[in-house]
């Protein structure tokens, strides 16, 4: 984790490998090794994002019907990581990537079909000044 510059984990596999009880836990853990950007992903639930002593908490996406969750982790990494090289603010990062896995989560399988991607308003909505 020193050498990591964001750490993007998910908080059942941080709990069941290192006992772990709150997401905060998972976020001082990995602080104290190094990486000071850390990302906790919390499933349905939020995401607990630290960047160095600020931390701030994104609700994920309801969906109506979760069809497969294959892929969920690594789609909100990638909308995540796509908000934070262009610069946008933390929680509209987390919200892209929540947005990205809320669409894959009610699509069967890792690849989904452009037809179930977001769209390019709901993206815009989530990144420009209202």
């Amino acid at each position: 984790m020193a050498a990591t510059d964001i750490a993007l984990v998910t908080f059942d596999d941080e709990q069941a490998l290192f006992g772990d009880q709150h997401p905060i836990e998972t976020v001082e853990r990995i602080q104290a090794l190094g990486c000071h950007h850390v990302v906790v992903k919390c499933g349905a639930k939020e995401c607990v994002i630290a960047k160095g002593n600020h931390v701030d908490k994104v609700q994920a996406i309801k969906v109506e019907q979760v069809v497969d969750t294959t892929s969920a982790g690594d789609s909100f990494n990638a909308g995540y990581l796509f908000g934070e090289t262009q610069g946008l603010a933390t929680e509209q990062s987390a919200k892209l990537g929540h947005l990205l896995a809320s669409h894959v989560i009610q699509a069967k399988g890792a690849v989904i079909n452009s037809e179930a991607m977001p769209t390019a308003n709901q993206v815009q909505s989530l990144i420009l000044p209202s």
